[in-house]
C-alpha cells in the first residue's frame, strides 16, 4: 500500500512539475509581449523610426500617427516619447544599438559649410515648395488610387497621373506615393 501511495505521489509531482513549466513558459511569453508594449524597441523599429522622422518632419499634420502607422508595432504616444527621449539626450538614453540609427539626429548632426548664394537658393526653393504644397483631399486620394492602378506599369506613370489630377505635378504625385 505504501508503494502504491509513493507511485501516486510521484505521478502527482510530475504532473505538477509539468503544469509549473507550462505556466512559466506562458508567463515568459506574456512578459516578452508586455515588455514590447512598454517600449522596448527592436533594431528594425528604430530604423523605421529614424526613417519616419525624416519623412515626416516637425510640423507635419498627424506626424506621430503617420510614423506609428509606418512602424505598425508602436502607438503614436510611444513614437513621440521615444523621439523626445532621443532629442533630449542621445548619450543618456540610447544604448549602442540605438545610436547607430540616430547618428544624424539631434546633437550629432554633421554640417557642411554652404555659400550664401546656395543658402538663398535653397531657401527660395523651399518657400516655393511650401507655397505650392497643399493637403490632399479624400477625392484626390481616391482619384490617385484609381489612376495609379491604371498607369502602374507605365514608365512615365507619374506624369500621366499628374496630367489627370488637376493642380498636382508629377513630383507631387510621386511624393504622395512614396510617403503616404
Amino acid at each position: 500500500e505504501e508503494i502504491l501511495q509513493m507511485r501516486e505521489d510521484q505521478k502527482k509531482a510530475k504532473i505538477k512539475e509539468a503544469e509549473d513549466k507550462k505556466k512559466a513558459a506562458i508567463a515568459a511569453k506574456k512578459a516578452k509581449k508586455d515588455a514590447a508594449a512598454l517600449g522596448e524597441w527592436t533594431t528594425n523599429e528604430l530604423s523605421l523610426l529614424a526613417k519616419g522622422i525624416r519623412m515626416f518632419p516637425g510640423g507635419s499634420p498627424q506626424r506621430w500617427e503617420k510614423i506609428s502607422n509606418l512602424l505598425r508595432t508602436k502607438t503614436a504616444k510611444q513614437v513621440r516619447d521615444k523621439t523626445m527621449m532621443v532629442k533630449k539626450s542621445r548619450k543618456e538614453f540610447l544604448d549602442k544599438k540605438d545610436s547607430e540609427h540616430f547618428k544624424d539626429f539631434g546633437n550629432g548632426l554633421k554640417t557642411k559649410k554652404v555659400s550664401d548664394e546656395k543658402l538663398a537658393k535653397a531657401s527660395e526653393s523651399s518657400k516655393n515648395y511650401e507655397a505650392q504644397a497643399k493637403e490632399w483631399t479624400t477625392e484626390e486620394q481616391k482619384q490617385f488610387e484609381v489612376l495609379f492602378k491604371k498607369y502602374s506599369k507605365e514608365a512615365d506613370k507619374w506624369v500621366k497621373i499628374s496630367e489627370e489630377l488637376e493642380g498636382r505635378t508629377a513630383k507631387d504625385v510621386q511624393t504622395r506615393y512614396k510617403y503616404c
